[in-house]
């Protein structure tokens, strides 16, 4: 799975140093093409703050593998919003995106893929959603 969707917004919003010994829950390409509503993904690529926090709340301080993880249950994303993250059935979970590849090593942190975009309760995404 790629992630130059993930990799670009992040370029965007000017987060590339921020991204250095940090956990990242990565959405992969088709979370933003094939499962986010293409009025939030406007609106969230069109506002730089809103896709500041929306790429922060996929964002965890330190190293964390996914037994450490799940370990904690309930993990603090660096713009402030909890994730949970839970086991079901055998399948490792974020909030409702499910991590399709755990444990991803990288030169600057850790990344865990899942398959849907992360978005933290914010009332422009409220306006938005309303708005659908």
């Amino acid at each position: 799975p790629s992630l130059s969707t993930l990799l670009a917004l992040v370029k965007d919003a000017g987060l590339v140093p921020a991204l250095t010994g940090v956990t990242v829950f990565a959405p992969v390409n088709e979370s933003f093409s094939d499962r986010l509503a293409p009025e939030i993904t406007k609106k969230v690529v069109g506002d730089k703050e809103l896709l500041t926090e929306v790429l922060l709340s996929h964002v965890v301080n330190g190293l964390q593998d996914s037994s450490a993880l799940l370990d904690k249950k309930k993990v603090d994303t660096v713009s402030g919003f909890d994730v949970e993250v839970v086991e079901r059935n055998g399948e490792v979970f974020v909030n409702k995106s499910q991590v399709t590849k755990a444990n991803v090593m990288a030169s600057d942190g850790i990344a865990h893929l899942i398959d849907y975009v992360i978005l933290p309760t914010t009332k422009k995404l409220e306006t938005t959603v309303v708005e659908l």
